[in-house]
């Protein structure tokens, strides 16, 4: 009589477990182990022929023992000895069951492709290299037969990627229309924001001449020969500084951007999955508004020379950690490549990636993007390419200085 078990799916839920050590606890002493099932009623990890193959420990039909629960770390140092590392995949669990413990050790299903799994260490008449195969409920070695389904089995390879990216909407791109330089009045407002005040006249301020300002700090430390080269120096290169402000503008106003999602028409779940987007000359990339000035080298003006409050304080440098958010962008010469994080697509489902914004000076006619695509749970890539429409009218982004830092 087969045990009462759902066999339709893999046991996983401490409740599915339970479910299973009850059904042999109740099961008559006639019933058979199966290819799927193995117990024993003890287990000694120190006894290496006890080392493969079990199922399930403390249990067996008509006697729930239980056994002793023993650390994870010193059944996987033992199992590891004979064991090749993931091959196959396994994990022990305890479940407790009338309250006695239960080690149930999954041990997963081989998939197309899976290499074959061999004894790693010898023990008992086994030298190290046999194979071992579960049949008719016993563990015996590996026949030429056997060998055979084993190297099919290879040879059929794991399933491949059936993903595609798409764009949400087919909104065309703009060209944005950048004149040669800052405007003048942008300028002429930069060089009053930080004009040098008048040196002082001498004498000492009567008392009640001037307001005191809270938590008013010494004077500037600068000196007004330092904080005017200072000026300078950025007054020749604000340029970029208006550059910057003129694209944070753009990305803000949302005047070009790139949504696209992963499309799963299938019934498997991927994990890992990750998209690379390849997009060839012509237009500028972003992310997000705040990437600009970095990678523009966009120059921050001098701090207004003077006395200062504690809220001009300057805030903490903190280094680079090395976290670059959930987009990562390459901009060479000719090719901008955007790596996206990687995501989980659920069967039948679409995945929205991080919104993209492209920055167009010129029309360069369509803009063709490439893409692959992979998983961590299945072999090869899948690729594609989609071309994006340029509007015929360009624009002229509204022009705000962002902030006044």
């Amino acid at each position: 009589m087969a045990l009462p078990v759902d066999r339709s799916r893999s046991l996983r839920t401490p409740d599915e477990l339970r479910d299973l050590v009850a059904a042999i606890r109740d099961a008559a002493a006639s019933e058979p182990e199966t290819d799927s099932f193995e117990w024993k009623s003890e287990w000694d990890l120190e006894d290496a022929e006890k080392c493969c193959a079990y199922l399930l420990a403390g249990v067996e039909p008509g006697n729930l023992c239980g056994t002793p629960p023993i650390d994870p770390a010193k059944i996987n140092d033992k199992l590891g000895r004979y064991i090749e590392s993931g091959a196959p995949r396994w994990s022990p669990q305890y479940v407790e069951v009338d309250g006695k413990d239960v080690l149930v050790i999954t041990v997963e299903a081989p998939r197309p492709g899976d290499p074959i799994c061999a004894l790693q260490k010898a023990f008992d008449r086994f030298p190290k290299g046999r194979i071992f195969i579960r049949r008719h409920g016993k563990t015996e070695e590996a026949e030429p037969a056997d060998l055979r389904e084993l190297e099919t089995r290879i040879r059929a390879g794991r399933p491949r990627v059936e993903l595609g990216v798409s764009r949400i909407d087919g909104r065309p791109l703009h060209v944005i229309t950048v004149p040669s330089g800052p405007p003048r009045a942008w300028l002429s407002s930069e060089e009053e924001r930080l004009r040098l005040p008048p040196p002082p006249t001498g004498g000492r301020a009567g008392i009640f001449e001037a307001p005191v300002l809270p938590f008013t700090v010494d004077s500037d430390p600068r000196s007004r020969e330092t904080y005017a080269g200072e000026v300078s120096r950025y007054l020749a290169e604000a340029d970029r500084r208006w550059l910057a402000r003129l694209y944070k503008s753009a990305i803000e106003a949302e005047v070009s951007p790139l949504r696209l999602q992963i499309e799963n028409s299938t019934d498997r779940n991927y994990e890992g999955v990750e998209v690379v987007l390849e997009i060839a000359e012509g237009p500028m990339v972003w992310h997000e508004a705040g990437e600009v000035d970095s990678t523009l080298a966009a120059p921050t003006p001098p701090k207004p020379w003077g006395k200062k409050s504690m809220f001009d304080i300057e805030p903490l440098s903190l280094p680079d950690l090395g976290f670059h958010g959930p987009v990562e962008i390459d901009r060479g010469d000719d090719l901008t490549t955007v790596r996206f994080e990687a995501e989980h697509v659920r069967p039948l489902a679409t995945v929205a990636l991080p919104v993209l914004h492209l920055i167009l000076r010129e029309d360069p006619g369509d803009v063709d993007v490439s893409w692959q695509l992979t998983s961590t749970t299945v072999d090869g890539q899948t690729s594609g390419t989609f071309t994006c429409a340029v509007a015929d009218m360009p624009i002229v982004p509204q022009f705000k200085e962002v902030d006044r830092t």
